[in-house]
């Protein structure tokens, strides 16, 4: 017997990637405005599915007005490039109930006051063609904290030569406002270094969509050098979220144990309990260097920690826009923040 519910599910699954397909295709200009697309025969043997499947694909694409057919011609694609409005932004948000990102729109909003409009999006909204035809429309777009799939729409900004802005990621292709994230981690050794600690250990993940926690590394490593401290194997490289348990079981269970933990992307709740449990007390024991910033009166002991740059990197893009926006059209603008490290009070 059929399974009904299955074949419904796949026949839908098997339109929304071929649908994907052919938008992410036009975003990364694989197929360009008026160039013929494959036909349906072609595109049922692509996708291991029946001709039907590719009718409607390609019908829903042409009442999405992303395609166009011409009775005896063929299917193209179609020109959407429009009028750019003035003095307009397009803002996406990444993620916008994540508390960084969130800090970032909010203090990008107030900067820009009443100087420029901003039309706001999500990830969701732009998923969907017309949203994102209505996002290109705009002067400038700004992207906060994009993820890796992302990718396509920012090939799409810069192949299209729209100006645009990438605010906490550093994508090489495009201009963005990020914190120089392996001088945040040397300038952590040095503060620490200043402290009168010696013996540092790393602790950190690498699961991230981009390359914080590598770049991190890198300046803790380059820190050591410059401040002539020891690097201890023991004591270094990145781990990752099944391994770090035994990574700081290893640095906490003998006897010859760091003065200071420098943190990168990891939660600081077990590595103050592996801390605990060797016997020695966080804050005077070990100095505990936080790459995230940390607020005060959180934990019941001193440590070190990078101050909060998410309200400075959206007033820094709002300058940006408002006063040199030209040296963001070539793609070229590379805007670091420079990290200051604070003193966390209990």
């Amino acid at each position: 017997m059929v399974n009904i519910t299955q074949h419904i599910d796949e026949t839908t699954g098997k339109r929304i990637l071929m649908r994907n397909w052919f938008l992410e295709a036009i975003r990364e200009g694989r197929f360009k405005p008026g160039q013929s697309i494959p036909t349906r025969y072609e595109l049922a043997k692509t996708f291991n599915c029946s001709r039907a499947t590719a009718d409607f694909t390609i019908k829903t694409l042409i009442d999405e007005q992303i395609l166009s057919a011409s009775r005896g011609k063929g299917t193209f694609v179609r020109d959407t490039s429009g009028t750019q409005k003035t003095n307009t932004i397009a803002l996406i948000n990444g993620n916008p109930l994540f508390s960084w990102s969130h800090e970032i729109e909010m203090a990008f909003i107030e900067a820009i006051g009443r100087k420029r409009t901003i039309n706001r999006f999500t990830s969701e909204d732009i998923i969907q063609p017309s949203e994102w035809e209505k996002c290109k429309s705009n002067e400038t777009v700004v992207f906060v904290m994009p993820h890796a799939e992302h990718a396509s729409y920012l090939h799409e900004l810069r192949r299209r030569k729209i100006t645009h802005l990438v605010l906490y990621r550093d994508p090489p292709e495009s201009s963005f406002v990020n914190i120089d994230q392996a001088a945040s981690a040397r300038l952590m050794v040095k503060k620490l270094r200043e402290k009168g600690c010696k013996k540092l250990a790393w602790v950190g993940i690498t699961e991230s969509r981009y390359k914080s926690p590598e770049e991190r590394y890198a300046g803790y490593l380059e820190g050591l050098l410059l401040e002539n401290l020891p690097f201890i194997q023991e004591w270094s490289g990145l781990s990752s979220t099944n391994t770090i348990e035994s990574k700081l079981h290893q640095i906490f269970t003998k006897e010859n144990h760091p003065d200071a933990v420098v943190a990168g992307q990891i939660n600081l709740g077990p590595l103050i309990k592996a801390i605990y449990n060797a016997g020695l007390t966080p804050g005077k024991d070990i100095i505990i260097g936080s790459l995230d910033e940390v607020k005060d009166d959180v934990y019941p002991f001193p440590l070190l920690s990078v101050n909060s740059f998410t309200e400075e990197t959206g007033r820094k893009a709002a300058e940006i826009i408002l006063n040199n926006i030209d040296s963001a059209k070539s793609n070229a603008l590379r805007c670091y923040l420079n990290p200051e490290i604070k003193e966390v009070i209990p």
